[in-house]
């Protein structure tokens, strides 16, 4: 498995695009603030910060903070793409959040 990558955390209509070197993603979720409903929905293995730079400029019409995106549809295809199977590893959150979902200056890294 390739060190890190660029994953998606999903909470309701919002996805987090972001990128880690960790080869476990769900750590670097254990270190966000995050409501407990988020989930890591899909990751592009390999991928890096260039990527994610390129993600954030193809969405850049649906930001709605930092590196939130409301959902849309060619979003969720590429979700779609990249997920996996066992996206459902269970996280220990080391920091708890709002249980709401995230809105503009909600979330702080």
């Amino acid at each position: 498995m390739p060190s890190g990558g660029v994953y998606f955390i999903e909470c309701g209509e919002y996805v987090k695009i972001g990128v880690t070197r960790r080869t476990d993603p769900f750590e670097r979720m254990a270190e966000m603030y995050l409501p407990p409903n988020a989930r890591m929905v899909a990751i592009i293995w390999g991928a890096g910060y260039a990527e994610e730079t390129e993600l954030h400029r193809m969405f850049r019409d649906h930001r709605v903070d930092r590196e939130w995106f409301e959902r849309c549809p060619e979003l969720d295809a590429l979700i779609a793409a990249y997920a996996e199977d066992d996206m459902t590893a269970p996280v220990t959150w080391a920091r708890s959040g709002s249980a709401q979902a995230p809105t503009r200056g909600y979330l702080t890294e």
